[in-house]
C-alpha cells in the first residue's frame, strides 16, 4: 500500500507526461476507457494552457489497429510494452495479440553528439581517448539505443552501442503512470482483475530495468557463448567488457549477410536451405540442451558469416525453461508425434499447474487439434501454424503457462517464417526429430533413473520419518475426543446476500400490508381527530404506507435499497 501511495504521489508530479499520454488514447478512440477509469480530471488539468489533439479519422483501423497506433506514438515504453503482449498470447484476444506483433521499434536517431558525450560520461574519458576511430553516424537506431561502428586502440573493429539519453528518466515516469493506470482497470473494470494488470506491470518492469543495463546484456552475451562452445554454426560477438557498462555494449563488429539476402546469400556460394537448418539447429539447441534461448529471432538480428556461421545480434530478450519445463515440452511433442491427446492434456494441466478435473473436456479438444492434422502431409505439416492453435486453446480453456514458455513457442514460430522465406520446403518437424530423440534418451538412461529414483527417495525419507508420530497425534486425539474437522464453504456469499435482500424485501411488504389494511379498520372506525372528517391516524398510515411502498418499489428496480 506504501508503495503504491508513493507511486501515485510522483505520478501527480509528472501530470503533465499523464495527460500527454490519455490525451493520445483519447485521439485515437479510447475516450471510453477515460470515462471508465474516471480520468477526465487528468484531460481537464491544463486545458486553459493546452489543447487536446483532435481524434484521427481511422474508421479503415480496427480497434486493436488503432491501440498499436497509440502505442508507438507514446513512445519506447509503451512500444516495448505492446511488443511484451503481443507475445504472451494468453493475455490478449488472437486480434488484439496479431495487431501487437506488428508494432515498430523505430524512432528518429538522436545527434551523434549526444551519443559521444553518453560513452564520456560513462567512462570518464572523451571518446578520442577510448576509441580510434567513432562513426560520425549510427549504423543502426531503435528507441532504446543506436549502434557505431568504431576501432580500439589495438585495432579491433567493434560495434558500439549506447543507451538514448534520458530514455531511463522518461521510462521511470511511464512505469509510475502504467502502473496507476493498471490500479484503476482492476478497479473500476469488471473482469479485469482476472488479467492482474497490475501483475504485467511488475513484470514488464523487471524486464524493462534489465534491459536498460546494458552490463546484463553483456553477461548474457558471454553465457550463451560459453554455453555454444561446441556448436560450430553458431558465433557470439566478443564482449570488451573495458568498454561496457550500463549505458554502452561494446562488442566484436560482425560483417556478414542479413539472413534475407537471398541473392547475395547465393553469390557468396551459400545454399539457403543448408542455412534454414542451421538456424532450426542453433535455436532447437538452445531450448534443449541449454535450456536459455535467443527469444527475439527475427530477420534483423541474425546474420551469415562468410564461412555459414549462424550468428545472433541483440540479447536483450532472452528466454528461459527450467529442467521441469523442458521435460513437460518433450512429453508434449511425443503426444504430438504418437497422436496422444491424452498425454499432450495431462502435460499442459502440469505445466499450468491446474487440478486434472478438467482432463477429458481438454483431451476431447486436443483430440480435434491433431484429427485437423492427421492426413497432412509431413512435408505440409507447419509446425508454427500448429503451435498458434495450441495457443490459442491453451488461452481458450485459462491455462496459465509460464512465461518462457509462450517465448520459447514464439521463437519457434518466428524462426520456422525465417527458415521458409530462405527454403519455402524447410520442414521443422525433421529438425526437431533428432532433439526430441537425444532427449527421450537423456531421461531413459540407467543412471538418470537412478538418481531420479534416488532424489525421490530423499524427498519421501522425512515423510516417512514423521509419519508415524503424525499417526499417533491423529489417534490420541480421536481416543480423547477432540479431534475437528473444519469445512470451508465456498460461493455462499452472494447466495447468502440475496436471501437476506429477499427476507428484507419480505418483511417491509409485511409492514406495508399492515399498514394498509389497520388504516382501512382507523378510517372505518371514525376515531378521532379528523380532518375533513377523515380520521388522522388513518390518513398518516396511508401516506406512510404510500412511502414505504414506494420505497419498496424503486429499490427493486435499481437494486440499490438501503437493506442491502
Amino acid at each position: 500500500m506504501i508503495r503504491n501511495i508513493r507511486r501515485l504521489s510522483r505520478t501527480v508530479r509528472n501530470a503533465n507526461r499523464f495527460r500527454e499520454i490519455l490525451s493520445v488514447f483519447v485521439k485515437h478512440g479510447f475516450g471510453d476507457l477515460s470515462d471508465k477509469l474516471h480520468l477526465d480530471k487528468y484531460l481537464d488539468m491544463g486545458s486553459k494552457y493546452f489543447r487536446l489533439p483532435p481524434r484521427v479519422a481511422a474508421a479503415h483501423l480496427t480497434r486493436p489497429e488503432r491501440f498499436r497506433t497509440a502505442l508507438e506514438e507514446l513512445g519506447p515504453t509503451f512500444t516495448k510494452l505492446g511488443q511484451m503482449m503481443g507475445n504472451r498470447p494468453d493475455l490478449l484476444a488472437p486480434d488484439w495479440a496479431l495487431a501487437l506483433e506488428k508494432l515498430q521499434d523505430s524512432v528518429p536517431p538522436f545527434p551523434s553528439a549526444e551519443a559521444r558525450e553518453v560513452v564520456a560520461a560513462q567512462f570518464g574519458a572523451p571518446v578520442e581517448t577510448l576509441f580510434t576511430s567513432f562513426g560520425e553516424l549510427p549504423i543502426a537506431s531503435a528507441s532504446m539505443a543506436q549502434v557505431y561502428k568504431a576501432e580500439l586502440p589495438t585495432g579491433e573493429k567493434v560495434a558500439v552501442k549506447v543507451q538514448r539519453p534520458g530514455i531511463e528518466e522518461t521510462m521511470k515516469v511511464d512505469l509510475e503512470i502504467m502502473f496507476h493506470i493498471a490500479f484503476l482497470l482492476e478497479k473500476y473494470v469488471q473482469g479485469m482483475d482476472v488479467l492482474n494488470p497490475v501483475a504485467i506491470c511488475e513484470e514488464f518492469e523487471r524486464t524493462m530495468l534489465k534491459e536498460l543495463d546494458f552490463s546484463l546484456e553483456a553477461s548474457q552475451m558471454e553465457r550463451f557463448a560459453q554455453a555454444s562452445a561446441d556448436l560450430a554454426i553458431f558465433y557470439v560477438p566478443k564482449v570488451y567488457r573495458e568498454r561496457t557498462g550500463r549505458r554502452v555494449l561494446t562488442t566484436e563488429f560482425i560483417d556478414g549477410l542479413k539472413v534475407t539476402n537471398l541473392e547475395g546469400l547465393r553469390h557468396a556460394g551459400h545454399e539457403p536451405g543448408r542455412i534454414a537448418g542451421d538456424l532450426s539447429n542453433v535455436l532447437l539447441h538452445q531450448v534443449f540442451n541449454q535450456g536459455f534461448f535467443h527469444a527475439d529471432p527475427h530477420p534483423g538480428n541474425i546474420l551469415i558469416l562468410p564461412d555459414r556461421t549462424v550468428c545472433f545480434l541483440d540479447y536483450g530478450m532472452v528466454g528461459s525453461l527450467s529442467p521441469t519445463h523442458r521435460e513437460r515440452l518433450l512429453d508434449i511433442l511425443v503426444g504430438v508425434a504418437s497422436q496422444d491427446a491424452g498425454r499432450i492434456a495431462k502435460t499442459l494441466l502440469q505445466l499450468a499447474y491446474q487440478p486434472s478435473d478438467i482432463v477429458e473436456d481438454l483431451e476431447f479438444q486436443v483430440g480435434e487439434l491433431l484429427e485437423a492434422y492427421s492426413f497432412v502431409a509431413l512435408k505440409d505439416f507447419r509446425i508454427g501454424e500448429f503451435l498458434n492453435r495450441l495457443i490459442r486453446l491453451i488461452v481458450r480453456n485459462r491455462l496459465r503457462m509460464p512465461p518462457g514458455f509462450y517465448l520459447m513457442l514464439k521463437s519457434i514460430v518466428t524462426l520456422e517464417g525465417v527458415a521458409r522465406r530462405l527454403d519455402p520446403a524447410f520442414d521443422m518437424v525433421e529438425s526437431i526429430k533428432p532433439f526430441a530423440k537425444k532427449a527421450m534418451k537423456e531421461r531413459m538412461r540407467p543412471d538418470r533413473l537412478a538418481r531420479d529414483m534416488y532424489y525421490g527417495a530423499l524427498d519421501l525419507t522425512p515423510m516417512l520419518k514423521e509419519f508415524p508420530a503424525q499417526a499417533r497425534d491423529i489417534l490420541g486425539l480421536i481416543k480423547r475426543g477432540k479431534l475437528r474437522i473444519e469445512f470451508q464453504h465456498q460461493g455462499l456469499e452472494p447466495i447468502l446476500k440475496t436471501h437476506e435482500r429477499m427476507m428484507t424485501r419480505l418483511v417491509f411488504a409485511l409492514v406495508l400490508a399492515s399498514l394498509i389494511i389497520g388504516s382501512s379498520l382507523v378510517v372505518l372506525s371514525g376515531i378521532p381527530p379528523k380532518w375533513y372528517g377523515i380520521p388522522v391516524i388513518g390518513v398518516v398510515g396511508f401516506l406512510s404506507a404510500a412511502f414505504v411502498g414506494f420505497w419498496l418499489l424503486v429499490g427493486i428496480m435499481l437494486r440499490k435499497g438501503s437493506w442491502k
